[in-house]
Parts: C-alpha cells; structure tokens; sequence
C-alpha cells in the first residue's frame, strides 16, 4: 500500500500514479480508481494527466473530493475502527478485517 497515496488522497491532493499505485487502496476496479486517481506507467500519458489536473480546476476539484471521499469511506481510522468492532462482536465483518491486514 503506497502510504503517501493515502495522505495525498485524505488532504484532498489529486493523485497521478503509476499503476501499481493503486493497489492496497480499496477500489471497487477499474472505473472507481478512475473516479479518484488517474495512472499510468506511460511518460507522456502521465504527462498528459498532470497536465490536465493543472489546466482544469474543476478536474482537480472532482479527483480532490473524489479522494477525500474514498479515504473516510475505506481507509480512515474511523472504518477501520468500524470493521475492527463488528469483528469482535463475531459480525460479518470478518472478512472485510483481514482484507484490511492485507492491504
């Protein structure tokens, strides 16, 4: 899990990442990630992204709530505590815990 992606994403900093970038980060495929961060392992692709997050503030503006969003729904110290509970009471929530140990 790339850390920094986390803190970028929680401050509201739109991310442009190779992509591997995104792994860990709990991402419902593809066209989530889309909808938050923008990848490529192409120079110019990724050239063309930083570009156009800097051109177009509202761009930036909807990756930076986009980030925000996604981070207080699945990684902030609130949903953690959220799963870690439900755990411990025997919940469903199980699963969801370990895939937290494994990101």
């Amino acid at each position: 899990i790339a850390t920094k992606n986390v803190a970028a994403l929680a401050r509201g900093l739109p991310i442009v990442s190779g992509l591997d970038g995104a792994r860990g980060l709990g991402f419902d495929g593809r066209a989530h990630v889309a909808r938050v961060m923008r990848l490529s392992d192409d120079a110019y692709e990724f050239a063309a992204h930083c570009r156009a997050l800097i051109a177009h503030d509202a761009l930036w503006a909807s990756y930076a709530a986009e980030g925000v969003a996604h981070v207080r729904a699945t990684l902030s110290a609130e949903r953690l505590e959220d799963v870690l509970r439900d755990f411990v009471r025997g919940g469903t929530g199980a699963e969801e815990a370990l895939e937290f140990h494994r990101s």
